[in-house]
């Protein structure tokens, strides 16, 4: 072969190179990736994501994100969206119907996070806003380890379903994971289902957790701090979709305005499933209000099935303000209705209001159950109050309080107690601080020595040398403090400091192979076989710096 045909040859092998990859160029839509499982479509920066948000045909493929991405309206490719940004409602009507493509694909954020998303969808009218968030509606698809920082999201009147994340999961397909939220939600009057991370709920959530303070006006409904309505089986051909919650939180602010009811520092209303979750930020709502709870407005099951409406292993720390004329308010939850039950909980945080005010519930109602719970919330009646006890207000008809103490002080108007205000039902086994609040014969009252001890809670199941027994519901520190729920003592905390740190391991070296029966008043016996060993050491890692 010549030179000049080992030129040409060369030329166009170097031809069809720069073609293919100028093929490859143009059609590239991303920053690399197919869009499928092995090997997704890559974010990394805002031009990717606002491709994604206007092409709906890929709402079904996988993404990952390769770095933060920062949505400020002062730098380039920012703006303020008046929509959620991915799967927008494209119709803005009276109708409250989606009108837009949900995303049903995978969104992994790889631990990277989408800052200063500003949604302004208040336009001066009163014709509502809907779907906001992030992502609008997810509808088969699932979104991992991503963090929205700074949102803003400001709605007009009759704005629904709205949530820093996303506005919406429609079912049991749809699952939120390792993800979480920061920043500001402002609604306007008669805005609903408005939460920190989701606005309505008929999915998983897991491990997440939201910063988001909420504020709406007056006429409001369905307000949380990490979701406004974590939902129930609504359909009676489709009974298994409700809405989970596991091993999150939220410690944002929650406030709604005069006449809202559904305000709650971690949901609004629940009709699923809330496991070992808690809330921390205050709860307050204006004058007329009802449904306020530093957890859950109200628990409440499905519509038509006896199933969900369950606040397992949670607690609530927020303090709770309801208004002149309120009802129904809670340090726990504002009512636990129709056949809902809540079962080892516990409230802190201070609560306030008129009618039906409780430390953990305002009314226990409907065939439900409050069990193995307790209130150290300490409960004031405000303008002509009625109905306040220190751990229910009004235990109604068929609805029963089982194994339960409240310790925190009870001031009313009329019918107060120290337990429960007024009471038509069962109460069973169930105990308050003498000194916190009147003896109206509903309960037993106990003086404070009493209540450190452990006889004094007939028929309780209480944990003593073991972890790990078929009844661990409660352990008490004899002498010293009140019964706390089993769940609440780490495996590892020697100090009980509630954490897992070099005090607790020098504290488990000075008792090591010794025998040790002390696990919840400083003990090291953490496996519950009564000697400080090899295994309590495993226990103690598993859950240093928990």
């Amino acid at each position: 072969m010549n030179g000049q045909a080992k030129t040409r040859i060369s030329r166009t092998i170097v031809l069809l190179v720069c073609i293919s990859l100028f093929s490859c160029s143009a059609l590239a839509k991303y920053s690399g990736g197919t869009g499928d499982a092995n090997d997704p479509y890559q974010i990394a920066d805002v031009n990717d994501l606002l491709t994604l948000a206007n092409d709906a045909n890929d709402y079904n493929k996988c993404f990952i994100m390769t770095s933060d991405i920062d949505l400020d309206p002062c730098l380039p490719g920012g703006q303020v969206f008046t929509t959620a940004v991915i799967s927008r409602d494209t119709i803005n009507d009276y109708s409250g119907y989606f009108d837009g493509n949900a995303f049903a694909g995978d969104f992994n954020g790889t631990g990277h996070k989408v800052r200063n998303l500003s949604i302004n969808a208040d336009n001066g009218y009163d014709n509502g806003n809907y779907y906001l968030g992030l992502f609008g509606v997810i509808d088969g698809g699932k979104l991992k380890n991503l963090g929205i920082e700074n949102v803003s999201i400001i709605c007009g009147s009759g704005s629904i379903i709205i949530g820093g994340l996303t506005g919406v999961l429609m079912d049991n397909n749809d699952i939120i994971s390792n993800c979480y939220s920061t920043g500001i939600i402002y609604g306007g009057g008669w805005s609903t289902n408005a939460g920190g991370l989701v606005g309505y709920n008929r999915g998983h959530i897991i491990d997440s957790f939201s910063r988001c303070n909420i504020i709406a006006g007056q006429f409001s409904s369905c307000l949380g701090g990490l979701v406004g309505v974590n939902a129930g089986a609504n359909k009676p051909k489709d009974p298994i979709i409700i809405g989970d919650i596991n091993n999150c939180y939220s410690t944002g602010c929650v406030t709604g305005g005069e006449e809202s009811d559904h305000v709650g520092g971690f949901v609004g209303s629940n009709a699923g499933n809330t496991i070992n979750c808690y809330s921390t930020g205050a709860v307050a709502s204006g004058d007329y209000s009802e449904y306020i709870g530093g957890f859950a407005g109200e628990n409440v099951p499905g519509y038509f099935y006896d199933i969900g409406g369950d606040i397992n292993n949670c607690y609530s720390t927020s303090a709770v303000t309801g208004g002149n004329g309120s009802a129904f308010i809670g340090g726990f939850a504002g009512a636990n209705n129709d056949k809902g039950d809540i079962n080892e909980c516990f409230s802190t945080g201070n609560v306030t209001g008129t009618y039906n005010i409780g430390g953990l519930v305002g009314g226990n109602n409907s065939d439900s159950n409050i069990r193995n719970s307790y209130a150290l919330s300490n409960v004031t009646g405000i303008g002509g109050s009625n109905r306040l006890g220190g751990l229910v207000g009004l235990n109604d008809t068929f609805s029963s309080i089982t194994n339960c103490y409240s310790a925190g002080t009870v001031s009313g108007s009329s019918g107060v107690g120290g337990l429960v205000g007024v009471n038509a039902s069962s109460i069973n086994s169930s105990y308050f601080l003498d000194t916190a609040g009147l003896n109206n014969g509903y309960g037993t009252p106990l003086t404070d020595e009493e209540m450190k001890q452990q006889a004094s809670f007939t028929g309780w199941d209480f944990v003593w040398e073991t972890v790990n027994g078929p009844n661990d519901v409660w352990a008490i520190c004899e002498g010293v403090s009140y019964p706390k729920l089993a769940w609440e003592f780490i495996a590892g905390d020697s100090d009980s400091d509630e954490d897992v740190d070099f005090a607790d391991f020098a504290s488990m070296g000075n008792k090591w192979l010794q025998a040790d029966s002390h696990l919840y008043c400083g003990g090291a016996d953490f496996t519950g076989d009564g000697i400080v060993d090899i295994e309590d050491l495993d226990a103690f890692v598993d859950n240093w710096l928990y």
